[in-house]
């Protein structure tokens, strides 16, 4: 089913990204046992009528077998018309979603996740703050979170991984891998703030490691991100609904705009999917 030419357009995307492509391509065949190249309707049949998928599976297969049919000059536009209608429904459900969130007087508040990282500092759980305090801050994504410890930027030179800095009076971060980096690039943030800058200093001193030009902040992870990070996000959150959670508590244009920045969000997306006050 992967033509060559399919293979080939995608050779320069990152290896994670080809393997994914790549399994919803084998997801196909091996739900319906039908080649791609057919009438689109037919795939479209067999994806609404003879499928289980929920809506953001739909929509992640229906996003390769475009890119595929695409590629391949076949006709494309009911996938797209398809799409279009998937991604509607998704941002109603999105809208009632945070409608009953804004609505939930359990949520916490911006002051509770405040007051939750300077519990973690006090507490010593200096890994943990390291994380909250960048979510909330800085607005990271799971991804961006996979960092790595290091003093000098000689140590930053593998561009397969994201680094914290740590210099004399503040901490550079720098993103390599993230959602959108292959259209953004590197990225780098300055933070100046001393609690953080010591709880870095200070998860350096606790950990074990015989490579000490390298040490990580998530220490053990292997696939399972979202998991791992389940254990250490505060408030039983996630990094999404603290996004909403900061957003509702400064809902202005600039505070959009520095989510936006951070994240590599558009400012429409922010207002649709995590925005409570829609």
């Amino acid at each position: 089913m992967m033509t060559d030419n399919f293979l080939k357009s995608i050779e320069n995307l990152k290896p994670q990204t080809i393997l994914n492509h790549k399994r919803q391509l084998n997801k196909y065949t091996e739900l319906f046992n039908e080649s791609l190249d057919g009438d689109e309707s037919d795939i479209l049949f067999n994806i609404e009528e003879k499928s289980n998928l929920n809506l953001s599976a739909r929509l992640t297969l229906l996003k390769t077998i475009s890119k595929y049919r695409t590629i391949n000059e076949l006709s494309n536009n009911k996938i797209l018309v398809f799409m279009n209608d998937i991604n509607n429904q998704l941002n109603k459900k999105y809208k009632i979603r945070n409608k009953q969130l804004k609505n939930d007087d359990t949520l916490p508040t911006y002051r509770d996740l405040i007051k939750s990282l300077s519990i973690l500092f006090k507490a010593n759980e200096y890994q943990k703050y390291i994380v909250n305090y960048l979510i909330i801050h800085h607005n990271l994504r799971n991804l961006d979170l996979d960092l790595y410890i290091v003093s000098h930027m000689k140590d930053t030179k593998d561009k397969s991984k994201n680094y914290l800095i740590v210099r004399k009076n503040d901490v550079v971060m720098i993103r390599n891998v993230y959602k959108t980096s292959k259209t953004y690039g590197q990225q780098k943030v300055l933070i100046k703030s001393k609690p953080f800058r010591n709880a870095v200093i200070k998860y350096i001193e606790n950990y074990e490691t015989d490579n000490d030009n390298n040490i990580r902040l998530l220490q053990g992870v292997e696939n399972n991100l979202s998991y791992y990070l389940k254990k250490l996000i505060i408030l039983g959150l996630n990094q999404s609904t603290i996004i909403k959670i900061v957003l509702n508590e400064k809902n202005s244009l600039n505070q959009a705009s520095k989510i936006s920045k951070n994240r590599n969000t558009a400012i429409s997306t922010l207002q649709t999917n995590y925005n409570l006050n829609v």
